[in-house]
């Protein structure tokens, strides 16, 4: 079988919440390039996901089901190029 992008991030996320809970660790940063957010709202785009689409990714997301983990996504101001 064949994993979409979107079950592999599922996954890698998964993985992330699961170390993070053994560890104790409340807050993730996870960086991301000007192209990973360009790329983000043209899939969302293409999908037509409506508004939701054009957010991109946002700055603070919830890890954990119960709220009780953070992910913050700053955003660095270079192309993946560099």
């Amino acid at each position: 079988k064949r994993v979409s992008q979107e079950d592999a991030r599922i996954g890698r996320y998964h993985a992330l919440y699961q170390a993070c809970t053994q560890r104790s660790i409340r807050s993730v940063l996870t960086g991301h390039t000007q192209d990973d957010q360009a790329e983000t709202v043209l899939l969302r785009i293409l999908r037509c996901s409506g508004i939701r689409g054009l957010a991109g990714i946002p700055p603070l997301s919830i890890l954990s089901e119960d709220g009780g983990q953070l992910k913050f996504h700053p955003e660095f101001k270079w192309s993946q190029g560099l």
